[in-house]
């Protein structure tokens, strides 16, 4: 799950292909997989502003509340969310 990394939302695709590997795979569903893996790129290449989830700003809160208090993975993971600026004011999400 991507959620702890911030990632406020995830697209997948699945197709049955019946096949052992790729060579095996039919023209026919190759060629799906290519037309639908366009339409999804265009999607996905339009440049909007995402939200970022409440759940994440949450984690986060919570994340970098350990890390002030010392309870994060260790001195070097603390100094680096010390300079990012996250323990301060700062948040990843916020462009400069």
């Amino acid at each position: 799950m991507l959620t702890y990394w911030g990632v406020p939302w995830i697209r997948s695709y699945g197709i049955s292909v019946q096949a052992m590997n790729w060579a095996g795979v039919s023209v026919e569903k190759k060629e799906k997989i290519a037309k639908d893996m366009s339409k999804l790129a265009n999607v996905l290449s339009k440049n909007r502003k995402t939200s970022i989830p409440l759940k994440t700003r949450l984690l986060f809160c919570m994340f970098a509340s350990m890390q002030k208090a010392g309870w994060g993975s260790g001195v070097m993971e603390k100094e680096y969310w010390e300079k990012q600026g996250w323990l301060g004011k700062e948040r990843p999400w916020k462009t400069k």
